[in-house]
């Protein structure tokens, strides 16, 4: 009803299709004997045949959803995760196999919007619905209606508690040759301290594992495979992908593309990276070093005629679709460092010889030498923060309301898991040792 009045002159001017639609014995099974939450306000069928009047190209996305329109289904199957489960990687791997997939936006609708767009665009692309996010969204999920299989990547609970506890805040993404090093490079944890705090998982627990939430809205899924982050690591991601390739059927791993696949991508490194550098004319006299003085200003910022240099490393760059800028590492750097990631500075084409023709070209590199050097400490002194499972194991000892509310949502959240790969939920350490920790401390309650 709201949907009929709330688009009232487009259902006045196509008033017979649409009521020819929901007087017909399809919408009467498919929506009101389901009691679909939101019913099409035109015929899905209807829509894929572009000599219809009303067609899903002759339609826009904001009307699209506004009439509660399905998404075309112009997508192979559905992806599901959490955050701190490796989706990033898994989004890289799925680039490399050419696999398509709408990316995340802050509404229900926008996301339905990036979709509707990708999945109207071409046939000719292997796409899929993915979502990561910890929102449940029911009218999104309700308008993914193509019956396809169901792709949902778990990891053991406490290590997901681990990652988003350590989880930093990035506070400076863009700087100039003004700018501290140390302060572009400090890290922020939740609440801008300067170190992770276990008082931050309170505040996250009881949305963040909505996992067969999530799964419960995709009743149309015809089969459900569930992976676990482990399965990604190493050799082992490689063979994963290639046996995810035969059952969804999207392109084989490359052999000579290997390297992506079996080094890890998420690491320190990562939090920490990319940053993206100005370097322009006009802060040539005010170079920050360690060495003396000076002020920032943050000016060439916001003025056109400076060089964009994004630092970043390998498999970023390619996640970020930056294959296409030009390497100046070599130029700007003077020696290697013992990184576990081997940091690039990436610049457009069309700057490469203005980078190399500066007066200024050894100033800019004693700049970004010492900002390595302090990049590489970094790395080191904030490894040393961070907290591992056993520290939330611990959290969760001494907090027994707490350890109670995350037993008691785990246990509705793992159900789709234990029934369908209890040998996963078995492999996780910490869980069953958490679990353990219940049994002991709360008889199991």
């Amino acid at each position: 009803m709201n949907a009929i009045l709330n688009n009232l002159g487009f259902v006045i001017k196509h008033f017979e299709t649409i009521k020819e639609w929901l007087s017909s014995n399809e919408f009467k099974t498919r929506y009101k004997d389901e009691n679909h939450p939101y019913p099409s306000l035109l015929d899905p069928n209807k829509l894929k045949d572009i000599n219809e009047e009303l067609n899903y190209h002759s339609i826009d996305a904001n009307l699209a959803w506004e009439l509660n329109l399905p998404l075309p289904d112009n997508y192979e199957f559905v992806f599901l995760t959490n955050g701190s489960c490796g989706h990033m990687s898994m989004f890289l791997y799925f680039k490399l196999c050419n696999i398509y997939r709408n990316w995340m936006a802050n509404s229900e609708k926008d996301l339905y919007k990036i979709a509707f767009n990708i999945y109207n665009k071409s046939n000719t692309t292997y796409n899929i619905f993915s979502y990561q996010g910890s929102r449940i969204m029911p009218k999104l999920f309700s308008l993914v209606n193509k019956k396809t299989p169901l792709l949902v990547l778990v990891r053991d609970p406490i290590e997901m508690i681990k990652s988003f506890t350590n989880h930093i805040v990035k506070h400076i993404l863009k700087f100039n040759l003004t700018y501290d090093y140390n302060k572009v490079l400090k890290n922020l944890y939740w609440n801008l301290q300067d170190s992770p705090s276990l008082d931050k998982i309170p505040t996250f627990i009881e949305s963040y594992f909505k996992i067969s939430s999530k799964i419960n809205y995709f009743t149309k899924t015809n089969l459900k495979i569930f992976i676990d982050t482990k399965d990604l690591i190493g050799e082992k991601c490689f063979n994963t992908m290639c046996n995810l390739s035969k059952i969804f059927h999207f392109n084989h791993p490359i052999e000579n593309q290997k390297d992506y696949f079996i080094t890890p991508f998420v690491s320190k490194v990562m939090d920490m990276l990319p940053l993206v550098l100005i370097i322009h004319s006009k802060d040539f006299n005010n170079i920050f070093s360690k060495n003396k003085i000076n002020i920032q200003n943050d000016e060439s910022l916001f003025l056109s005629g400076g060089i964009e240099v994004i630092i970043t490393f390998k498999k970023m760059a390619f996640y970020q679709n930056q294959e296409n800028l030009i390497d100046v590492t070599n130029i700007l750097l003077n020696k290697k460092y013992n990184i576990e990631e081997d940091i690039l500075f990436l610049i457009k084409q069309q700057d490469y010889k203005k980078l190399k023709n500066y007066c200024h070209i050894s100033s800019i590199r004693q700049y970004l030498n010492e900002f390595m050097e302090c990049f590489s400490s970094k790395i080191s002194e904030e490894k040393l923060k961070l907290y591992n499972a056993n520290d939330i194991l611990n959290y969760f000892k001494g907090n027994t309301l707490l350890r109670q509310k995350l037993k008691a949502i785990l246990d509705e959240e793992l159900t789709y898991i234990k029934q369908q790969r209890p040998d996963i939920v078995a492999s996780w350490k910490y869980y069953q040792e958490f679990e353990k920790m219940c049994e002991e401390l709360d008889g199991g309650s």
